[in-house]
């Protein structure tokens, strides 16, 4: 193969970006020859998770310390670093990492957020207000989220910051209709004038972060919100922090989930949603959505086992997109596509339909869906 200059940095580059996978053959590239380096190295730094501690043979301090040694031996490695994964956020494992200058950081994921201090808040802070910050996953520890802690949090968080994914944000799960604790103050909170315009609102078992979303006192700006995942999160606030977006909204809800029973469907913006294709999304979900409602897509997501006659019972699927089909076309005047997600099955079967079998099977459950050329379907 005949490669001039830079056609041949390009080829190299898109051979190491695009195709290699394995640590080791990256390490090797990366030790082995100059002109690759800079892209393996930009492949292994690329994403850091840190794992939960089950053994305790290290102690966080060492393993926080070892990584701090390395960043400092190589500092140009930290402008490869674009997400940091903390599976377990040990006070010492944050109060190194807040040390570092991660310039390129796109996305931040803390899991087990120990209880409020001084320093975890310091370091936090730190971490999250990370120049090129995007998306900010914080997931608490048992009875460690506070709404104090979580402004404290948020208070210096990055203006880029677009998405955000909130888990295990309560400390009122027996009583959702309580006031937050008292927030900060708005001079307190808003260090910097410019708020950050959130795209992508995840809201994972956190009543409490919702009450505090809807204070107005965290740098956080709501109206540009186009994505909602919701799942066990009621609060008499909700509806008062979705209607903050004026954008058109997509929703996602998982039907089992129980609290829906109290959600409030009746959200103006709200044009896309994601459920299951399941009877009880009918009833939970379709049936209490209002007929003057915009909804203009909704996406099914099934598998194949969900159509095997070896494992359903009855056709059971067949009289569940009945069900469908019915309330779809009298429902909603502005609905104009159903998109019908297929992801992998859990378990293969000799029965199991092939991609084109199932792509039929549907259509024919859908008769009237299909017939207005509103059925789209997709294989994951």
């Amino acid at each position: 193969m005949l490669c001039i200059g830079g056609r041949r940095t390009e080829l190299e580059a898109m051979i190491i970006s695009l195709y290699v996978d394995d640590p080791a053959t990256l390490r090797a590239c990366a030790l082995a020859c100059s002109r690759l380096c800079y892209w393996a190295q930009s492949r292994l730094f690329c994403t850091i998770i840190t794992n939960f501690d089950v053994d305790g043979r290290l102690p966080w301090s060492r393993r926080a310390q070892r990584l701090a040694d390395i960043f400092d031996r190589s500092p140009h490695l930290l402008f490869h670093v674009r997400s940091l994964v903390i599976g377990d956020s040990y006070p010492a494992l944050l109060a190194v990492l807040a040390t570092q200058k991660w310039k390129e950081l796109a996305s931040l994921e803390l899991f087990l957020i120990p209880h409020e201090s001084e320093d975890v808040v310091k370091s936090i802070q730190m971490l999250v207000s990370g120049a090129s910050l995007e998306t900010l996953r914080l997931a608490f520890g048992y009875e460690t989220w506070s709404s104090m802690y979580f402004s404290r949090i948020l208070a210096n968080c990055s203006p880029t910051l677009v998405n955000i994914d909130l888990v295990h944000c309560s400390t009122e799960v027996h009583n959702i209709n309580a006031p937050p604790q008292s927030p900060l103050a708005v001079s307190d909170t808003l260090n910097s004038p410019q708020r950050a315009q959130i795209q992508r609102l995840s809201l994972i078992e956190s009543p409490g972060a919702v009450a505090a979303l809807d204070t107005g006192t965290l740098p956080l700006d709501l109206t540009q919100v186009r994505e909602v995942i919701y799942r066990q999160s009621p609060h008499v606030s909700l509806h008062s922090v979705l209607r903050q977006s004026r954008a058109h909204l997509t929703l996602k809800v998982d039907p089992n989930d129980l609290t829906l029973a109290t959600f409030d469907f009746s959200l103006p913006s709200l044009r896309a949603l994601e459920c299951s294709f399941t009877a009880r999304s009918v009833r939970s979900i379709i049936s209490r959505i209002p007929r003057t409602s915009r909804l203009t897509m909704l996406t099914l997501t099934t598998s194949p086992n969900d159509w095997d006659p070896e494992i359903t019972f009855l056709n059971h699927q067949h009289l569940v997109a009945k069900l469908f089909d019915d309330k779809l076309s009298e429902r909603f005047d502005y609905l104009r596509m159903v998109r019908v997600e297929v992801q992998p099955s859990l378990r293969r079967s000799e029965t199991e339909l092939t991609p084109a079998e199932l792509t039929m099977t549907i259509e024919q459950t859908l008769p009237k869906l299909s017939n207005a050329g509103m059925v789209s379907i997709i294989f994951l």
